[in-house]
């Protein structure tokens, strides 16, 4: 007779081939890999980076799920850092990136369809299969407020990441731009703008954090 943990660890299994297999493909396709084209810039966006992450998870606990080995994967703080950093994803691009995106397509000023597959697979979908995976399958009652905190390390890093890359004279297109995201983009706006809304971004994103790890603390 399969009891319950078989049970539980098949169903995490195939989970994580489903949630890994599509991450892949959407993030293969949004590098340009799939049709051999790969696109020098796609490292330079925290979307590609963070998806980049939750496929090095996702692959990490698959083999802990089949083999048993790497049970750190299922730490309680660092699945959250994982998830965090997807969901900061998923929520910047939807409001705001998406809207501007979608506002140019449809009006014909742009010929980037945001509506693809790959794309909204990147922002989305993958975002939403890491926050399940997180409240399903990862025990997160025993961590603290505080310790929700942590994974601002991640943004903190890219934006670092992204400075090196501009000093260093990377762009993110062949028009010379050099910031991914507009609301980081110190040319335009300057420095005190920008340290502004990463600012705001920290500190709401932050609480967000907390929000979650607390009830989490509630639900025990």
């Amino acid at each position: 007779m399969i009891e319950y943990n078989q049970v539980n660890n098949m169903i995490r299994t195939l989970y994580l081939l489903l949630a890994l297999a599509l991450d892949v493909y959407c993030t293969g396709s949004q590098m340009g890999i799939w049709k051999r084209e790969f696109s020098r810039y796609s490292l330079g966006y925290y979307t590609i980076l963070s998806n980049i992450l939750v496929i090095i998870y996702f692959f990490v606990a698959l083999l802990n799920s089949v083999f048993g080995i790497f049970a750190f994967i299922n730490n309680t703080v660092l699945s959250f850092v994982v998830m965090m950093s997807i969901t900061l994803t998923f929520l910047i691009y939807h409001f705001l990136l998406m809207p501007q995106s979608a506002k140019m397509w449809k009006e014909g000023n742009s010929d980037w369809n945001p509506y693809l597959p790959d794309n909204l697979g990147v922002h989305y979908v993958c975002p939403i299969l890491m926050i399940i995976y997180f409240l399903i399958f990862i025990d997160h009652h025993d961590m603290t407020v505080w310790q929700s905190l942590y994974w601002l390390l991640v943004p903190l890093c890219f934006v670092f990441y992204s400075i090196v890359r501009v000093r260093l004279g990377y762009t993110m297109n062949d028009e010379g731009e050099h910031w991914p995201y507009w609301f980081m983009d110190f040319d335009r706006l300057g420095v005190k703008a920008v340290i502004r809304n990463l600012i705001i971004i920290v500190v709401v994103f932050g609480l967000l954090g907390m929000l979650i790890a607390r009830i989490g603390l509630w639900l025990r």
